[in-house]
C-alpha cells in the first residue's frame, strides 16, 4: 500500500504486530472505518460531477454507454434528465446522423439503441474498390461455391447491435481490452473469414453472425486468355533441315511442263 491508503492502514498494522485486534475484530467496524476514510459523504453528488464530466470524444458508443450506465443510477436524475445528457455529451458526428433519422429517440434506451446502430458502419473499415481486370477472349463462367455441410448457418437472430454489446470495452479490430480500435494499429490486418482488413478473424462480425466463409479467387481465373498461334496448316521450315536444292525444282518444273502439252494434244 502506498499514499493515503498506507497512512490509513498504519495503526491497523501496529496493533497486528503486537499481538492485538484491530477495529474490534469486527468485519462490520473495518468497513466502517474505511468508508468513513475513503468514501464521499455525498454519493449523489459525486455521481453528478461524474457524469457532468463525461464525454463520448472519439470513444465508440457502446463504450460511451457503458461508462454512462455505471454512473446514471446513482444521481437520482429522472428518465427525461439523464436522457437530454447523453445526448448532449455525444459525439458531434452521432447528432448530425440523429438529426436525419426517422427512429424515435424519446428514451434514453431508444436513443442508445438508434446511436449504436447508426456508430457500427462509420467504424467498420473500408475496403478500397478492386482494380478493373483487363478483358479477355473468354471468360470462366461463374460456378456457385459447393455447400459445405460442416459450414455455419447465417443467424437471422444476430443483428450488428447484439455484436456491439457483446463487444463493448473491447478494441473492435482484435478483442483486447488493454486498448481502443484507436490504440490497435490493426489497418493491414486481414480477416482469415471474410477476407477483408482492418480487423482479426476473431472479431469478424461476419463469423460471429454464422455467415460462410469467402470465397477466394483461383489463380486460373486472374490469367490472361492465352493468344492462339499460327494455323498447323501453314508450312513451316522445320529446324535444321537443309534449304530446298534449286536445280532438282527446276527439274520438276520441266517434267510438269512436259505433262502438260502431252495431255494438251490428247484433246
Amino acid at each position: 500500500m502506498q499514499d493515503d491508503a498506507a497512512v490509513w492502514a498504519t495503526p491497523a498494522i501496529e496493533e497486528v504486530a503486537q499481538g492485538r485486534h484491530p477495529y474490534d475484530n469486527s468485519w462490520e467496524e473495518f468497513v466502517k472505518g474505511f468508508k468513513l476514510r475513503f468514501e464521499t459523504t455525498d454519493e449523489a453528488a459525486d455521481a453528478k460531477e461524474r457524469l457532468r464530466v463525461l464525454f463520448q470524444g472519439k470513444q465508440l458508443v457502446a463504450e460511451y454507454t457503458a461508462k454512462f450506465k455505471e454512473i446514471m443510477s446513482r444521481t437520482g436524475y429522472s428518465s427525461a434528465d439523464l436522457c437530454d445528457r447523453f445526448y448532449e455529451h455525444m459525439a458531434s458526428h452521432i447528432k448530425d446522423e440523429l438529426m436525419h433519422t426517422d427512429h424515435k429517440t424519446e428514451t434514453l434506451n431508444q436513443l442508445i439503441n438508434i446511436a449504436n446502430d447508426l456508430d457500427v458502419p462509420m467504424t467498420m473499415p473500408t475496403i478500397p474498390p478492386p482494380a478493373p481486370r483487363p478483358s479477355t477472349a473468354s471468360i470462366t463462367p461463374f460456378a456457385p461455391p459447393a455447400h459445405d455441410p460442416n459450414a455455419m448457418e447465417v443467424d437471422a437472430t444476430k443483428s450488428r447491435l447484439d455484436w456491439t454489446r457483446m463487444m463493448a470495452g473491447k478494441c473492435y479490430e482484435c478483442g483486447s481490452t488493454q486498448y481502443t480500435k484507436a490504440n490497435g494499429n490493426h489497418e493491414c490486418e486481414i480477416c482469415g473469414h471474410c477476407g477483408r482488413a482492418g480487423h482479426c478473424e476473431a472479431v469478424c462480425f461476419d463469423k460471429w453472425a454464422g455467415r460462410p466463409k469467402a470465397r477466394r479467387v483461383a489463380a486460373s481465373e486472374s490469367l490472361p486468355a492465352e493468344i492462339p498461334g499460327p494455323s498447323s496448316s501453314e508450312p513451316s521450315s522445320t529446324p535444321g533441315s537443309p534449304p530446298p536444292n534449286f536445280n532438282d525444282m527446276l527439274a520438276q518444273l520441266h517434267q510438269l511442263s512436259a505433262q502438260f502439252a502431252t495431255l494438251k494434244q490428247s484433246f
